[in-house]
């Protein structure tokens, strides 16, 4: 059959999807169902095509006596094609009401084809109507076997279709016209069994197929499976295969090709979204001369298989490991020792090469450990190139489960949003570069903020109008960053920022266990797993600090304001990770509640100091000197202007300074706008040899 025909058949299916005209006179035959529809492939004409189509297409319709007097023929029609033997469309037939009488409208002449013809290669057994509006009736009535003759006289005609087909039995739907087509189908040989047509004047009533044998389920076979490799997918529907290719695949979006008999079809396209696998089985329809709706039907099932064996690749990703009993046993006294804390910084240093660095590690260790938490730390470890700063979060982050960990190069600005809806929850994310996170800064900002990320998407579901669809991920994940270059100090507020030693004994400390590397012994990969399993055994919890309050900075805003959060966090991670030694208890829901200890700021208090250095560290001297200048006059506020003499500096070495101390929120500038004089406010400040930015001792609490 021409393309031109098998367009114009496609331009009415989607008229009979689209417009409600169509649905409306199949309601005046009595038809309601949508499985009607698509059983059928019917289409309705409403006399658009005409108008649509170019010149030279309108010709051929007109040649092909599609069109007369400037019509369509099947204007105001319910449009079926009739399909032959190999299933390929061979002709056209309406069927409308003018009036209260049925008409019926014939393209070919001679007529070609059957009403349903799929339905003889599936079935052994059919019931044969023998007009379309019976047909139309049996399939609402359930029966998926039905096949229909335009009008009774062509019993005769098409007999041969029906003998190839080797029925072992026929229903015939027949009443007034009986007599015609009886004879004929009696020289089939298969057993012809007559079905009452009594009718409630709406349709066929259904218990006059009580004799039927009906079937539970359609035997036609949808989309399968048929071969799957590393590299492609290939997909049987009919006569059409799909190959789909897996190396380039992102998400659900791939090249898939598809093939039917000598011609083929290849195309990118995102399975995921409706429209583009209409585009495609658009294409696809007039490149291999089938059905678009069928296109897109197989497409909707193959997007449903990818999804599938996707999901099922995420789950054994992050499966999580069943413990024997030994193995659990052993990770439960690891949990009970004394200093479970320092057990796993040594293993850090034994087994993955990180020296030195007793600070940074434990530090590291405990926001990985925050990931148990309702809000859990981040970690930026800053440092020069091949000073370590990725070995030690990667090596933290290899203390765990693989199911508690994701590692990424880099992440775009929308890639968080389409995770898996679970992924984020209770785990650590690590990624090598904080340039990985350029793009997607805010994300992290709000993913650590609120635990929760929400994105607003505009979908075109069919290619009908445009919705939003809200994508919700929750999120409970301790992110660790490495990066060579000063981070910004809206990120600074929500992460640790941790500094690597580059001290000449920390390089001979590196260079030595250089030297001395070997492989991990047998023993070191066992004490790896152990810690492995033991982590995976500890359980997300709450934690209070009953000794919260009494944790004061005194004047010390810079910690008040940046680094409280970060000292209060650290305790409850540690306090988490030592949960098997502290009181706790079940709250509603399950959630389990644990009570920080004395000794768990003890720890944090030690590692404090390492923390508060890089304060200072990040400041050059001309901003400590500004820092301390300032400090000692004893205003609350500076304009520049005030600042240079008080300095004694140029405005540009001024304003660099300020510049350093706003970074850090040692000074915080008004919202004024451009052109008018900016004041900055200093804040309060306590100097190192003050102590601990005033933190209470571990004695006090």
């Amino acid at each position: 059959m021409e393309r031109c025909v098998h367009e114009l058949l496609e331009f009415y299916q989607r008229e009979m999807r689209d417009r409600e005209d169509g649905r409306k006179l199949l309601q005046r035959f009595g038809i309601t169902s949508m499985d009607v529809i698509e059983h059928f492939k019917l289409g309705y004409c409403s006399g658009k095509a005409l108008e649509l189509a170019s010149d030279r297409t309108a010709r051929r319709y007109k040649e092909l006596g599609l069109v007369k007097k400037a019509r369509e023929i099947f204007t105001g029609c319910i449009v079926f094609p009739l399909t032959g033997e190999d299933c390929e469309l061979v002709d056209l037939f309406g069927m409308r009401y003018s009036g209260e009488c049925r008409r019926y409208f014939f393209w070919q002449d001679p007529p070609k084809g059957m009403i349903g013809m799929d339905a003889l290669r599936a079935h052994k057994e059919i019931l044969l109507a023998d007009n379309p509006y019976y047909a139309l009736q049996v399939r609402q009535l359930g029966f998926p076997n039905i096949v229909g003759l335009r009008w009774p006289e062509e019993a005769e005609a098409r007999l041969a279709l029906l003998s190839g087909a080797a029925l072992e039995r026929i229903y015939l739907v027949s009443r007034k016209h009986r007599p015609k087509v009886e004879p004929p189908l009696q020289k089939l040989g298969a057993d012809l069994v007559i079905v009452n047509t009594h009718s409630d004047g709406n349709g066929l009533l259904a218990e006059n197929f009580a004799s039927v044998g009906r079937l539970t389920s359609e035997n036609t076979v949808g989309v399968q499976l048929v071969n799957r490799n590393s590299s492609r997918l290939i997909f049987a529907a009919k006569d059409v295969r799909y190959r789909v290719d897996l190396a380039g695949m992102s998400g659900l979006r791939s090249h898939i090709r598809a093939e039917r008999d000598e011609r083929s079809f290849l195309d990118r396209v995102d399975l995921g979204s409706a429209s583009a696998r209409q585009r495609f089985a658009k294409g696809c329809a007039m490149g291999l001369l089938v059905s678009s709706l069928e296109v897109e039907a197989h497409l909707s099932e193959i997007a449903a298989v990818l999804d599938s064996l996707q999901q099922e690749e995420n789950d054994q990703a992050r499966q999580v490991k069943v413990l024997s009993r030994r193995e659990e046993a052993e990770a439960e006294a690891l949990l009970k020792e004394t200093d479970v804390l320092e057990t796993m910084s040594r293993v850090l240093e034994k087994h993955f090469g990180i020296v030195g660095e007793e600070a940074n590690r434990k530090l590291a260790l405990l926001v990985v450990a925050s990931r148990l938490l309702p809000k859990p730390l981040g970690c930026i470890v800053r440092g020069a190139a091949s000073s370590g700063k990725s070995s030690l979060i990667q090596s933290a982050a290899r203390l765990l489960p693989e199911s508690q960990v994701l590692n990424f190069s880099r992440l775009t600005s929308q890639a968080l949003y389409f995770l898996p809806r679970t992924s984020l929850m209770h785990s650590v994310m690590v990624v090598d570069e904080y340039e990985g996170v350029s793009d997607s800064e805010y994300s992290l900002r709000t993913l650590m903020s609120s635990q929760m990320l929400s994105l607003a998407i505009t979908v075109r579901d069919g290619g009908g109008l445009p919705t939003t669809r809200t994508v919700q991920i929750p999120a409970r994940v301790a992110v660790l960053v490495s990066t060579t270059t000063p981070v910004n100090g809206e990120n600074l507020s929500r992460f640790v920022e941790l500094r690597m030693d580059t001290s000449a004994a920390q390089t001979e400390r590196v260079l030595q266990r250089m030297a001395n590397s070997q492989s991990t012994t047998g023993s070191g990969v066992a004490e790896v797993h152990r810690i492995q399993n033991a982590n995976q055994l500890l359980k997300p919890c709450r934690v209070t600090i009953p000794y919260a309050e009494k944790l004061s900075f005194g004047n010390a805003s810079v910690l008040a304001r940046r680094q409280f959060g970060h000292v209060i966090g650290l305790v409850a991670a540690h306090a988490a990770l030592y949960q098997e030694q502290r009181r706790t208890e079940k709250q509603e829901g399950g959630t389990l509640l644990v009570e920080a200890k004395p000794e768990d700021y003890q720890v944090v208090y030690s590692l404090v100091q390492h923390m508060v250095d890089i304060v200072e560290e990040t400041l050059s001297p001309a901003a400590v000197e500004l820092l301390t200048t300032l400090h000692k006059d004893g205003g609350s506020a500076y304009t520049i202007k005030q600042i240079m003499p008080l300095m004694g500096w140029s405005y540009s070495k001024t304003y660099r300074s300020l510049g350093e101390l706003v970074n850090i929120r040692l000074a915080v500038p008004d919202q004024h706008t451009n052109g008018v004089q900016r004041v900055y406010e200093v804040a309060p400040y306590t100097a190192l040899d003050a102590g601990l930015l005033g933190l209470p001792a571990p004695g006090e609490v």
